[in-house]
């Protein structure tokens, strides 16, 4: 898997959907960090939290909560804690 690859973060907000995205769209990210009990990334999706994301690019791991965001000059930075399904 290329660098490029890696880094990027494919995801879905089960619930809440971001204001004018749909539900089904597939969104994107940029990884900054990932753990064992979540990850940290980059987004132009105003995410909340509360928001449920399913990941399509993560295999053990694939559900998560969004727990904090920080809204930057030209994104969002987004905190998120894994969830067992």
């Amino acid at each position: 898997m290329d660098n490029q690859q890696t880094n990027k973060v494919e995801f879905i907000v089960e619930n809440g959907a971001p204001v004018q995205r749909p539900l089904e769209s597939r969104m994107t990210g940029t990884l900054i960090d990932i753990s064992r009990s979540g990850i940290g990334f980059l987004t132009d999706v105003p995410l909340k939290p509360g928001n449920v994301l399913k990941f399509n690019n993560f295999d053990a791991c694939n559900s998560g909560i969004v727990m904090w965001t920080l809204q930057t000059e030209q994104n969002y930075r987004v905190g998120v804690r894994f969830v067992e399904e």
